[in-house]
């Protein structure tokens, strides 16, 4: 996955559909390692770009999920890969703790 192709789903620029099938592959092996005992998960991400995440973001991810737009393991592998990517910047503090409380592996 590319980083920019994160940015377009939380700016509303692609469809989640579009999204989740770009992605489904990647959750499918996350969700399967995230079920070994102390096995850790794979993330698989380009960091095309320089993103910093702010309000609208969260609230997008928060929107989607509650929607059921994305299950659990889709939103928590949308966290860690921000939570990880070296090139993602926090506007805030409680924007990464929003992402924390989505992460299903601990990041």
């Amino acid at each position: 996955m590319l980083l920019s192709q994160i940015r377009l789903l939380l700016e509303n620029k692609v469809s989640i559909d579009s999204f989740k099938r770009q992605i489904q592959s990647e959750v499918s092996s996350y969700k399967k390692q995230l079920s070994k005992k102390g096995a850790s998960a794979p993330i698989y991400l380009t960091e095309d770009i320089f993103y910093t995440l702010a309000e609208q973001g969260i609230s997008t991810l928060k929107r989607v999920y509650q929607a059921g737009q994305l299950d659990q393991f889709e939103i928590s592998y949308l966290a860690d890969t921000l939570l990880l990517a070296e090139k993602v910047k926090f506007s805030n503090e409680d924007i990464e703790d929003d992402l924390e409380s989505f992460s299903l592996s601990g990041s």
